[in-house]
C-alpha cells in the first residue's frame, strides 16, 4: 500500500477516535495507540470454552468441506492481513504434507 494511502487511512482514523465517545481495544498495546482522546477502553480477548470444546464431541456435525479434508486439521480464524505469518504456514504445510493447512 503506498504511503500516501496509510497517511489518509490513518487521518481518517483520527478523525473516528476523535469524534466517538469510546474506543474498544483489546490488548494494552493497542490500548496505548488509540487512547490519544482519553476515550479508548481495554476489553481483553476471551473465548466461550463450553461452546468451542463442543466442537471435540462426537455428536458435533463437522462441516462437509472441512470433513473432506484429512486430519490433523491444523487451521486459523481471524482476519488476513500482514500479521499472519504466510512463509510459517507455506513451511509447516510442506514439512507436514499429510497436516491439512486451512
Amino acid at each position: 500500500m503506498p504511503e500516501s494511502e496509510k497517511q489518509q487511512i490513518r487521518a481518517q482514523e483520527e478523525v473516528l477516535l476523535r469524534g466517538v465517545d469510546l474506543v474498544f481495544a483489546n490488548g494494552s498495546v493497542l490500548l496505548d495507540k488509540k487512547n490519544k482522546h482519553g476515550n479508548a477502553s481495554d476489553v481483553p480477548m476471551g473465548v466461550d470454552f463450553g461452546l468451542f470444546s463442543r466442537a471435540l464431541l462426537e455428536e458435533t456435525a463437522v462441516p462437509s468441506d472441512l470433513g473432506a479434508m484429512r486430519p490433523p486439521r491444523i487451521g486459523y480464524i481471524g482476519n488476513v492481513n500482514d500479521k499472519v505469518d504466510f512463509e510459517l504456514l507455506e513451511s509447516i504445510a510442506r514439512a507436514k504434507p499429510l497436516w491439512s493447512v486451512i
